[in-house]
Parts: structure tokens; sequence; C-alpha cells
């Protein structure tokens, strides 16, 4: 109990954790909302609030003959494992438990995170309560270098950053306010269901072409619900590049309920993160092709010229090639369509090219290759909303790449 302590780091969202040096595991839960969207943890011993051990004994009632610098058991936030350190014994158990301020249940309103009653920091703020109150949390397992429980709490911050938009289907501005419930909240940031943690869209015509602009940080493989859709299983499209069904999305279908649920195996980051959803067989709404003179956009061959994209790509390199002023591609495209040849590699492997705004690599390629073959295949490429992409090589050689490009889409 005399442990040093700090308590003056600042958060938004309500995490609480434990983790074993006995192996590498931890294991927490995480709100899918900031404490000022809802409270937890409990009001006691906010007194000590912002600062660390370093301002001397938090606990002033003697346990066990003596003061201590650990907060006293009873007023921790999330009282977890408190009581088996109580006395100076060791940590015992693995409890992990959530807080509620006091009248969370029961009572028509309740103190809110901070009381200056109990000697808190916080003047007196109110929370309606009874009848019915409801939170959601994460349950975060991993291992504890991997610090699974922090990155939780950061993906619940790049929500916060969140702008959500529609041109065909709309984003959902409320639902229910909790499993089970029939009043309904509204969501912050729109489109965001907190009760499921996920991005809630409705559809239009059982279609959806929606835009998710990430304010800042990256948003990790995000569940979507889109509400009112009657159709057969989807066809997703993400900056113009249709994805692969069970490999780059994962969809479940409640036809009860008129609602597609959708787990992207992707990342989104930056401003535009263009997503369409459609009926299996219905072509995506919206592009138009536009032919060109078959032109040379790239080629890591040259390294001067129109098309100069020298060095030869290294193995396992990750190129944003520079593209903008090329071949006539306009600042409105989305994609292109394309010849891509890769010559003189060294090593077999695959080429993978991709929307720059993607977070990472999708696991599909491009092109294929055996070692000391020059080989070309037509391609879609979709670009970023700044008119990049990037190409991956995925392979343990060096490796020439030509980019041939003969239309582009809008």
């Amino acid at each position: 109990m005399n442990g040093a302590w700090s308590w003056n780091t600042p958060n938004t969202v309500p995490y609480v954790k434990l983790w074993t040096t006995a192996v590498d595991a931890t294991m927490g839960t995480v709100q899918t909302q900031t404490i000022a969207q809802q409270d937890a943890g409990g009001y006691w011993g906010t007194s000590r609030w912002n600062t660390t051990s370093a301002a001397g004994n938090a606990c002033t009632v003697a346990i066990g003959g003596v003061n201590h610098l650990m907060p006293c058991a009873f007023n921790w936030p999330y009282q977890s494992i408190n009581y088996s350190l109580a006395g100076g014994s060791a940590t015992n158990n693995s409890r992990l438990a959530w807080g509620a301020n006091f009248g969370f249940l029961g009572q028509t309103q309740y103190l809110v995170h901070g009381s200056a009653s109990y000697g808190g920091p916080l003047a007196d703020t109110f929370a309606s309560g009874w009848p019915k109150k409801s939170y959601s949390t994460y349950v975060v397992f991993g291992t504890h270098t991997g610090a699974p429980v922090e990155a939780q709490v950061t993906q619940v911050e790049t929500v916060q950053t969140l702008a959500l938009s529609a041109t065909t289907g709309s984003v959902r501005t409320s639902g229910p306010a909790g499993a089970g419930r029939a009043d309904t909240v509204t969501y912050a940031p729109a489109g965001y269901d907190h009760v499921y943690g996920a991005l809630a869209f409705a559809a239009s015509a059982n279609a959806l072409d929606a835009n998710v602009a990430v304010g800042s940080g990256t948003l990790r493989k995000p569940l979507l619900i889109v509400s009112g859709y009657t159709a057969s299983s989807p066809s997703v499209a993400l900056g113009g590049v249709p994805l692969v069904a069970d490999v780059d999305y994962f969809a479940s279908l409640r036809p009860a309920a008129s609602e597609l649920w959708i787990t992207l195996d992707r990342d989104l980051a930056g401003a535009t993160n263009h997503l369409v959803i459609t009926p299996s067989g219905v072509p995506a709404p919206g592009l138009r092709f536009h032919t060109l003179a078959p032109c040379r956009l790239y080629d890591t061959r040259n390294a001067g010229g129109v098309d100069a994209g020298a060095p030869t790509f290294t193995a396992g390199e990750t190129r944003t090639p520079a593209l903008a002023g090329r071949c006539s591609v306009p600042g409105t495209a989305v994609a292109l369509s394309a010849n891509v040849t890769v010559t003189g590699p060294a090593a077999a492997g695959v080429l993978t090219i991709y929307p720059a705004g993607l977070g990472s690599a999708p696991i599909t390629s491009s092109i294929s290759f055996p070692a000391g073959r020059t080989r070309a295949n037509n391609a879609i490429l979709g670009l970023s909303a700044a008119g990049s992409l990037k190409v991956f090589n995925n392979s343990a050689g060096p490796v020439d790449v030509i980019l041939d490009v003969n239309g582009w889409f809008e």
C-alpha cells in the first residue's frame, strides 16, 4: 500500500485494467463513451485527482496501524483488487470490477464523477437515474506488453473525431438508449452507436454511398450497422475498389431487424474513406469512366522524364509514387484503369497497389510473379482523396514496377 502512483495523466475515456507479472497477460474493461458522455468509476477518492504520491499519503485513516501512500482501499474509484491489498497483503486475486456512482441505480438522480460534498474537486453535478440507466463496455484480453486496453481507449477517442456523411442512404443520428430498450438517445458524434460500438447508417433502396472522415488517428477494423437493408448478401467497395467477402469484410444479415452488420478488415484514416454498399450483383452507383490514350504513368527504371519512378523497389518496400500532373489524370479521379507490369524480380512475390488513404495494405494482390520473369496484368486501381496510391512489394527481393494507364473513373 506504499507503492508509488500517479493520477495526473489526462484521459477522456473510463477504463480499468489488471495484469499479471507471472505471464505476459492483461485484461480490461473500456467504456464505449467518454466520461463526459457517461460517467463511471464512482466519486470516492477524488480529492487526490490530478496529483501523485509525491504529495504524500493519500490515506490518512490508519489501516493495520499505519497510514500509507496509496488511496484508502474503500476510496478506489474502480474497486477491482483494492481489498486484497488492505492490511499490507500481496495482490492475490484477479477480480475486474466496474464502478458506478451511488444512486446510479434506484435513484431518480445521482452525483456525477466528483462531488464537493465528499471532498472532491468538482462542484455537485447531477444526472438522471431511475427508471433506466445503460452503458456499454468493451472487454479486452491480450498481452500486457501489447497494451490492448490502452489501444481500445485510443479507438474510443478516435471515434469522437469522426464525421460521417451519406449521398445515398443516411447517417443515423439516434437509436435505442441501451440493449433491449425502446426509448432512444441521440448519438454523439452523429452516426456512432455507442451501445454496440458501431457506425450506424440507414440504407436507401438497399444501397448506401457514404464517407467516413477520421479527424484524428486511425480507426481500426470498424463495425457498421446498416438499417433498412432487406436484400441478400452485399457487395462492398472502399475507395472505389471492390472488396472481397469474408476476406476484406465480414457481413451478417439480420432479416428480422432489417439490418446488415459489416466488420471491415480495413483501417480507416484521413478525411476520405468512400464506402459503397449494394446488394450482390447490383453495380455501385455514381462512377463514370473516361478513356485515355495509353500513357506511361510510372517506371522505376527511369530516373528522369515524365514517368520517372526510380529507384527499383527493395524487398518489402511500400512506396507512394509521385503521380500528380501525369498522363492528364484529373484531381477528380477516384480510380485508374491501368496495366501493371513487373520486371526483373529477384524473388517470387506479389505486388499490391491500393489507395494511399487506407491504413494498411489489403491482403489481395494486383499481380503475382515468379523470380526472373516479366509479367503484366490489367487492374482497376483506387486512389485516395488526394489522388494518390501506394505500391507494396511483398517479395524477398528487388523488382522494377511499370504503370500504364488507359482511363480513369470519377
